[in-house]
């Protein structure tokens, strides 16, 4: 039996409560939706606390605010792998985003409830953290993580592809396929 992937109920108002919350925005300048398939990704521009931000990306205060969907939420284990893929891929110098601790802790990723319908009363809508996965049925898990923004055109925007742009994203997959290969040395 499969179940069908729906985007989370998250409007701009609450993706500012939940980069506040958990992210530690003093203040927040700009924020607004980014098209995705199955998630909700937020552009944030704002001031984070001192202590969480680091220097490199505290200049210039822009971010993504990714919340996935339940589904995909229900694999924190994928959610870590990817965390660890894109770590691995900045470490070799690919254009790759920072990911940010949750609250001035270690954990990158956080786990959330939020409403299933847009009807809810305007206080059950409150954020809500849950570890335990026993919901209402009105309310869903998702993951949500904050990550640097990296400035850029996407695919989407393109149209058509050209054979010029067709090679330069082979060249791409090709040297990021080459950097997951794993050479064993024997002596």
């Amino acid at each position: 039996m499969s179940t069908s992937v729906h985007r989370p109920l998250v409007n701009i108002d609450l993706a500012a409560q939940l980069a506040k919350k958990f992210y530690n925005f003093e203040t927040i300048s700009e924020i607004k939706e980014l098209s995705s398939y199955s998630d909700r990704n937020f552009y944030v521009r704002g001031q984070r606390n001192k202590l969480c931000a680091t220097h490199e990306v505290a200049e210039r205060g822009e971010y993504v605010l990714k919340i996935l969907n339940s589904a995909d939420s229900e694999h924190g284990n994928f959610v870590d792998a990817e965390n660890e893929a894109m770590s691995f891929l900045r470490e070799r110098n690919f254009p790759y985003p920072i990911l940010f601790p949750v609250d001035r802790g270690s954990d990158v990723k956080r786990l959330i409830r939020v409403p299933l319908c847009n009807d809810s009363p305007k206080e059950e809508r409150a954020i809500q953290e849950d570890k335990s996965r026993n919901l209402p049925k009105t309310d869903e898990c998702c993951i949500i993580r904050l990550i640097s923004f990296l400035p850029g055109v996407t695919a989407e925007s393109f149209g058509n592809f050209s054979c010029e742009n067709l090679f330069h994203i082979g060249q791409f997959v090709g040297r990021l396929s080459k950097s997951f290969q794993v050479r064993i040395i024997i002596f």
